[in-house]
């Protein structure tokens, strides 16, 4: 059986793709691309506000306040087979 084709288009030239950290690795790790963009955040009481980031050594920065929720941007988008998911699951290493 053949592995499906997901195609997945970056949106920006400098975005980091998903990949395996090791060749039996169960799923893919994704990268933030957090750009020059502010992050849309939920404060959990329904009010939807945009917030920067910021820039440190490591590259730019994005806080998660406690109670809040943000949508990440990731920088691509991918199209999957019909009658397939994905899904976006903590690292097994925070579990």
């Amino acid at each position: 059986m053949s592995s499906p084709r997901i195609i997945i288009e970056k949106l920006f030239a400098d975005v980091a793709l998903p990949s395996r950290a090791t060749e039996h690795s169960a799923g893919y790790d994704l990268y933030a691309y957090l750009g020059d963009r502010p992050v849309k955040v939920s404060d959990g009481l329904g009010n939807v506000l945009e917030r920067d980031c910021t820039t440190a050594a490591s590259g730019r920065v994005f806080k998660i306040e406690p109670g809040m929720t943000a949508l990440i941007p990731l920088g691509f988008k991918a199209r999957l087979p019909e009658g397939f998911e994905a899904q976006i699951r903590p690292r097994s290493g925070n579990s």
